[in-house]
């Protein structure tokens, strides 16, 4: 593995716990990509099923790998971090993968623009059987508003991070709290305008509660919203969570072929047309 201009290190992390399910995929994700000045580093949180095994199985191509309790996901993404040597540093969780030319996309964005702090781009999106859903675009514009940058496609220059990168205080809103403590330290941003990652839906303990509260804090921290606004949206909470959960049970039905791009379009005009009505943007 080697330094440089030319050919910087790549450190990727992925954090897991139980996910046997998935896990082979993303870690065959990295050891693919056209991009080989790569160093991976996995931390498991202490898995009790065949997590450990498909790691040992795979540490031909794992730079690293440690399994320990941690205090959730973002202590374990915090570890994670301090073990990278990299130039540039990505996170992709176990449920999703990389495309196989996205470090080399990363790296040639990079390259011809070296004063850029954070690389992000555009996210697949799956159903939990690996059906495609849609593809969402990475938008800086709409940072103001939750984590727009699609956090598996993030890579961040590893000379802007020191400490605790990671709030681990929030347990859903933390990349979204680093985005925005990065924008105002002045980081710059760039959108590689192509599909990046590929994300998994359908997670069982998504806590949606949990996410919008933790967000509305977190836009009333940075002032994006003022303390009226937030307490009409924690007023609005309970309606904020059942649509999301709605839309959850309408999107998670069982397609026959390629979901229904008429139902998805559907759920997007029905979302924005709510949003204007309750003044949530």
């Amino acid at each position: 593995m080697s330094h440089g201009t030319a050919r910087p290190l790549v450190s990727i992390v992925t954090v897991c716990l139980n996910s046997e399910e998935h896990l082979e995929q993303t870690i065959a994700s990295v050891r693919g990509q056209t991009y080989d000045n790569i160093e991976y580093i996995v931390v498991d949180g202490g898995s009790e099923d065949a997590t450990l095994d498909i790691l040992r199985r795979n540490e031909g191509g794992i730079s690293r790998w440690i399994s320990e309790p941690d205090e959730g996901i973002y202590d374990a993404m915090n570890k994670g971090l301090a073990l990278c040597r990299g130039e540039l540093i990505g996170m992709i969780n176990s449920d999703d993968w990389y495309l196989p030319t996205s470090v080399e996309e990363v790296v040639k964005a990079s390259l011809e623009h070296p004063d850029v702090d954070v690389f992000f781009g555009d996210l697949l999106v799956f159903y939990r059987d690996g059906r495609y859903m849609e593809t969402i675009a990475g938008s800086l514009a709409g940072l103001r508003r939750d984590m727009t940058l699609n956090h598996p496609t993030c890579f961040m220059k590893r000379a802007g991070l020191d400490g605790e990168v990671f709030r681990t205080d929030l347990r859903l809103a933390s990349d979204y709290e680093l985005m925005l403590r990065l924008r105002r330290a002045g980081a710059t941003f760039h959108h590689v305008a192509r599909p990046l990652a590929c994300y998994r839906t359908g997670g069982k303990s998504f806590d949606h509660r949990l996410r919008y509260r933790e967000l509305y804090a977190v836009r009333r921290e940075y002032k994006l919203i003022s303390e009226g606004g937030y307490r009409m949206r924690m007023a609005l909470l309970p309606l904020t969570v059942l649509i999301a959960r709605c839309e959850e049970r309408v999107l998670g039905m069982t397609f026959k072929g390629r979901p229904s791009k008429s139902l998805l379009a559907v759920d997007r005009r029905f979302k924005a047309w709510l949003k204007r009505m309750l003044r949530l943007e």
